[in-house]
């Protein structure tokens, strides 16, 4: 199990390593806590309706870059769209956007 979490975790570095910004590219401010909470229930849904491992590493990866977004001046909303998140809620959690 260690391997395993060991190997994540440089997996995730690397991808926060794609997206550190160019300094003359503003940062884009986070509501952290919101999006933190976002992915925790996007990922109990893909849990809940067996999501393939593909799938759960790009909320992963999202989600690694996002937290660190504000430390390390990281682009998260193209994080956000590289790992097309959208798509993602739209097939676990479904639903039209419109409608709320």
């Amino acid at each position: 199990m260690d391997k395993i979490s060991n190997e994540l975790k440089e997996l995730l570095e690397k991808v926060k390593e794609k997206y550190i910004l160019p300094e003359d590219k503003p940062f884009v401010i986070i509501n952290k806590a919101k999006e933190l909470v976002a992915c925790n229930l996007l990922i109990e849904q893909m849990e809940y309706l067996g999501a393939p491992k593909e799938d759960m590493l790009r909320v992963l990866s999202y989600m690694a870059v996002m937290a660190d977004a504000e430390k390390n001046r990281l682009d998260w909303p193209k994080a956000y769209e590289d790992y097309d998140i959208d798509s993602l809620i739209e097939i676990y959690v479904g639903g039209d956007k419109s409608e709320n």
